[in-house]
């Protein structure tokens, strides 16, 4: 909860222990407390801002005050004290009928928290800024329109001039059109991500690029399918502010949506037939996916790998376009070194990275086969699919993995790793999830992401700590020639990882 949040609920709280005692034994000061938690409400609203979660609070405050009014005007009258009304029938029920609210008054900013996204540690100012654009080589497959062509959204992050005075970017801008957009095709209210839009950001809309003459390297991630390129905004913001020029691409028909030109969101539908197709034989696929898991056999995992990309046309498919977006945006950036005002001379186009998460990580993986200006990649925890049963990595990459319970093969990359001809290092997170390796690992012990077990057990910030420093240890050493050598081994300063290095 934020600070005034937490007040008005502890106010509260008093206010209905209180209730279970007789008015004429209270206080005076005791009578005022609803009053004061109106008083709190408004403090709140006004300075913190309106969020769904706070609603049973706003109405709690309201009732309390409502129903102790007369009481309240005859206690600061100390000659009326003794005439205090007192309505033992009404009065308890009325008690445990406001704990009950106070529960759900409780639990719902608790369920669903305001986010702090952690400051980034690096010495620099972050700017960031959209980016579009239309690939006419290609045609869009996912549309039976033969004159649509690939378009590519991105946003990018990068070393700024020190912002002061200025107020960095929302978090989720367009808030309520984005929950509409995510929720349309739900049982779920559209206002469920409007909280969203509070979450301030470290990045600043536009600001002027680091001074300078400093060429910065670039990394590109790539998004979860489905996912979004905000999903790893503190990631993001933690490269940039160590000296990186980070592009998160938004991949068309398969993310919820992307931000045009002209700015207005573009929603895509769930239910395009591509997408149908894709989403059915994933399903049909998935005891594949768990034999996987469950064997440490070298022979039978390549087996099952090919197996399983016999299966899933489609989604090599997919694999195969991201990583053509993926190439299409280097393009792009080669030509806005010598032609953006902005980035001219400014992008190290010798140095260029790629990562991402689940299906965007499986498409670094393949860029890094089929693109020779890849010098380094991450896959962070998706199973690889492509061409790396054919083609062994000769470039340095990191496969990272979520600690898979019960699993006997968590991590279900390695007969990659053990085929890399290039330097390769296998990372397992002990504690987290899947989604461990996005921003909802902010979210709280209490909060509805970990009791449905899409984040791990591990604190949420002590794993976005982890990601980031082996991410950026990572890119250091690969890109920048700058080895901490935490990628050498254990390291006693994390004891929830564990690595294995090849050819280091």
């Amino acid at each position: 909860m934020r600070t005034i949040e937490l007040w008005l609920i502890c106010i509260m709280a008093l206010f209905v222990v209180l209730l279970f005692v007789p008015a004429k034994r209270r206080y005076r000061w005791m009578h005022l407390l609803p009053f004061l938690s109106i008083a709190m409400a408004t403090l709140h609203l006004l300075i913190e801002g309106y969020r769904w979660q706070m609603v049973p609070a706003y109405f709690l405050s309201v009732l309390l005050a409502s129903f102790t009014f007369t009481n309240v005007k005859r206690s600061i009258r100390s000659s009326e004290q003794s005439s205090l009304v007192d309505r033992k029938w009404l009065r308890i029920p009325g008690a445990i009928a406001s704990c009950l609210l106070l529960l759900i008054a409780t639990a719902l900013p608790i369920l669903f928290p305001h986010l702090w996204l952690p400051v980034p540690s690096g010495p620099y100012s972050v700017g960031t800024r959209n980016l579009y654009f239309i690939d006419t080589d290609r045609p869009e497959t996912f549309t039976p329109d033969p004159n649509d062509h690939r378009e590519v959204y991105a946003r990018v992050w990068y070393p700024a001039e020190t912002q002061t005075g200025k107020k960095p970017v929302s978090y989720a801008e367009s808030a309520k059109e984005r929950g509409r957009i995510l929720t349309r095709h739900t049982p779920f209210p559209s206002f469920i991500f409007d909280h969203l839009f509070l979450v301030e950001t470290h990045s600043y809309r536009d600001a002027e690029m680091l001074k300078g003459r400093q060429r910065f390297p670039i990394v590109i991630f790539s998004h979860a399918y489905w996912g979004g390129i905000l999903q790893n905004t503190v990631l993001m913001e933690e490269l940039a502010g160590h000296g990186y020029i980070v592009v998160s691409i938004g991949h068309a028909h398969e993310t919820p949506y992307f931000i045009e030109m002209d700015g207005t969101l573009k929603a895509f539908d769930p239910f395009n037939e591509e997408y149908q197709l894709r989403s059915t034989e994933r399903k049909a696929a998935k005891h594949i996916e768990q034999k996987i898991v469950q064997t440490q056999n070298r022979q039978e995992l390549e087996l099952l790998f090919r197996d399983i990309c016999d299966q899933r046309p489609k989604s090599i498919a997919s694999v195969r376009i991201w990583a053509d977006d993926i190439s299409f945006i280097i393009d792009e950036l080669e030509k806005m070194n010598s032609e953006n005002k902005m980035f001219t001379g400014r992008l190290d186009t010798d140095r260029i990275g790629v990562f991402g998460h689940s299906m965007g990580g499986t498409a670094s993986g393949q860029v890094c086969l089929t693109d020779k200006r890849c010098k380094a990649g991450i896959n962070m925890d998706g199973i690889q699919l492509g061409d790396m049963l054919e083609r062994n990595l000769s470039r340095p990459f990191m496969f990272m993995h979520h600690d898979n319970v019960g699993a006997s093969n968590k991590m279900l990359n390695r007969i990659f790793f053990e085929r890399s001809e290039g330097p390769a290092y296998l990372v397992l997170i002990r504690g987290a999830r899947h989604m461990n390796f996005s921003d909802f690992s902010l979210y709280g012990y209490g909060s509805i992401a970990r009791l449905s077990g899409v984040i791990g057990e591990i604190d949420g910030k002590r794993c976005m700590v982890i990601l980031s420093d082996y991410v950026l240890a990572f890119f250091n050493k690969h890109l920048k020639g700058q080895d901490s050598g935490l990628l050498d081994g254990f390291s006693p300063e994390y004891p929830e990882v564990e690595i294995r290095i090849r050819n280091g």
